[in-house]
């Protein structure tokens, strides 16, 4: 069988196909390249729900779920070292909930900004992407300012006995 992912111009040989049907025309047409399925992915059925369908940002999406546990960390080491929440609806429900409130408001948010990039991604890929390294570069702010302070309590702290 020739290799059509190497070699885009290689004869398809359709399923079944002996080697002595090499001389002969291949009837079947070529498969399509993987341009050609990422934009059939992107088309899905208008019928199928968003949460049936493959994620189009898995990468970014990954990442965004990584900075927010770091942002959740980093927030709690600086609270309990003395430091104060900055975003005023966070530390309402901090002050309400605790970590367990924190964990949740922020999953929520994860999963918001999640299904807005989809929703744009599916829509326009150029911008949904855009808008994903929007995401990571505004999560990666508060958690670079909130590394800084765990750093400095790291450093100016004494270890316990």
């Amino acid at each position: 069988m020739a290799d059509q992912w190497r070699n885009p111009e290689a004869r398809w040989d359709p399923p079944g196909a002996s080697p002595s049907d090499a001389a002969e025309p291949a009837s079947a047409p070529p498969p399509p390249r993987a341009a050609e399925l990422s934009a059939a992915a992107a088309s899905a059925p208008a019928g199928r729900s968003l949460l049936l369908q493959a994620a189009t940002y898995p990468t970014v999406y990954t990442w965004y779920v990584f900075l927010s546990s770091l942002d959740i960390m980093f927030t709690w080491v600086v609270l309990h070292a003395g430091g104060r929440e900055q975003n005023v609806l966070a530390d309402w429900i901090i002050q309400q909930f605790n970590l367990p409130g924190l964990v949740l408001f922020k999953f929520c948010l994860v999963v918001l900004v999640v299904l807005i990039c989809e929703v744009v991604g599916r829509r326009n890929a150029t911008l949904g992407r855009t808008l994903g390294r929007w995401i990571l570069l505004i999560s990666a702010f508060p958690v670079a300012v909130g590394g800084s302070h765990v750093l400095r309590i790291l450093m100016t702290d004494p270890a316990p006995a």
